[in-house]
């Protein structure tokens, strides 16, 4: 090959990329501005809602580690609470391992008998008032948060994302101007 041949070819070249790319279906095609600007807006914002979302109500959030905190204090409380009945309770078997007749007296209390005794079952008898009423605490089950799921998160952000897309959309939007020929023969009137 000759040094004409090599200037000749990259043009052909050019000319067959030109055909090429003008034959891509949306080659020309570029995505308007004020399209581009508010799609980036609104991705922007959806990770900023979801960034934000699952800091302060996400299951590992500010709202569920307060109440993580509530739920520590309700254990000290609950502990307290065992611990005093559980000396009340250790108080009561030492005064039953000294006392056989108060041993006694506590089995008949909550239905035993001796040996030749016969039990009567009367049925119209309030025995509520002789029932112990002793209120427990329900146990606090730890690990289960109250945050917002993760799922609920990531919509909450979504729809976040597409209130920007909309309002930038909107905000964005511009009449198309006219040409100054048409602004010109309209003042001419």
């Amino acid at each position: 090959m000759d040094a004409s041949s090599h200037k000749a070819a990259p043009g052909r070249l050019s000319a067959a990329r030109r055909s090429f790319s003008s034959q891509r279906p949306g080659a020309g095609r570029r995505i308007p501005p004020t399209l581009a600007d508010s799609l980036s807006n609104s991705l922007c914002a959806c990770i900023i809602a979801y960034c934000v979302f699952s800091i302060i109500a996400g299951q590992a959030g500010f709202l569920a580690y307060r109440e993580v905190k509530a739920d520590l204090a309700r254990m000290e409380l609950q502990l307290e609470a065992f611990s005093l009945e559980n000396a009340a309770l250790l108080d009561i078997r030492e005064s039953l391992a000294a006392d056989r007749d108060r041993i006694a007296r506590e089995a008949r209390s909550i239905g035993y008998i001796r040996a030749n005794e016969k039990i009567i079952q009367l049925s119209n008898i309030d025995t509520s008032l002789t029932a112990l009423k002793t209120e427990r605490l329900e146990p606090i089950r730890s690990g289960k948060s109250s945050g917002l799921p993760d799922g609920m998160i990531k919509l909450l952000s979504i729809i976040t994302g597409a209130a920007v897309l909309l309002a930038s959309l909107v905000m964005g939007y511009s009449p198309r101007k006219k040409p100054k020929a048409v602004l010109q023969a309209t003042e001419g009137r």
